[in-house]
C-alpha cells in the first residue's frame, strides 16, 4: 500500500468520529476505554453492524455488502476482540458460567437491535459502516463503538451466579 493511500485512509478513519458527531449528534464517549471494555466493544459493534444489516436488507438503504466488507477488513481485530472477551468471561465466571454468560450477552446483542438501532436509521448505519469499512487499525473502531452503541449492562450482569 502506498503511503498516500494509507494517509487517507487513517484521515478517512479519524474523520469517522467527526462525521458521526457532525452529523448524526452523537456525542464523544466519556473515558477512555482500557482493552478490556474496548474488546467488548467490538464484539457489540461488530453485533450491531451485522444484525442491522440484515434488518435493512429490504430497505433502499441495504448496507449487507458494506458490512461484509467491513467484517472482512477488520477480521484480524474482531476475532482477537472475540478471544479476549471469551477469556475474560472464563476468566472471572469459569468456564461453564463464563460460557452461559457470553451465550446470553450475544443473545441480548441479537434482541437489542433485531428491532433496529435506537437512534440511526438504515442510510445513516449504511453511511457509518462505510466509513468504518475504510478505516485503518482499531482505534476508530474503538471510537465509532463508543459513540454509536446505548450505555451497556455491566458483564456481571449476564452471569450465572
Amino acid at each position: 500500500m502506498s503511503t498516500c493511500l494509507a494517509k487517507r485512509r487513517v484521515r478517512a478513519g479519524s474523520l469517522i468520529a467527526a462525521v458521526c458527531v457532525a452529523t448524526l449528534g452523537l456525542a464523544p464517549p466519556a473515558a477512555a476505554l482500557h482493552a478490556d471494555a474496548s474488546a467488548e466493544r467490538l464484539q457489540r459493534l461488530d453485533a450491531m453492524l451485522k444484525v442491522t444489516a440484515m434488518r435493512c436488507e429490504n430497505t433502499g438503504d441495504d448496507f449487507q455488502a458494506d458490512y461484509r466488507t467491513f467484517s472482512r477488513v477488520h477480521r484480524g481485530d474482531l476475532d482477537l476482540a472475540a478471544r479476549r472477551v471469551r477469556a475474560d468471561y472464563v476468566h472471572l465466571y469459569g468456564v461453564k458460567n463464563g460460557v452461559r454468560a457470553l451465550d446470553r450477552l450475544y443473545g441480548v446483542m441479537v434482541n437489542q437491535y433485531g428491532a433496529g438501532h435506537p437512534w440511526l436509521n438504515c442510510a445513516q448505519l449504511r453511511q457509518v459502516t462505510q466509513g468504518l469499512a475504510i478505516a485503518v487499525g482499531r482505534e476508530p473502531l474503538v471510537e465509532a463503538a463508543g459513540q454509536l452503541l446505548p450505555y451497556r449492562q455491566p458483564a456481571s450482569a449476564f452471569a450465572a451466579h
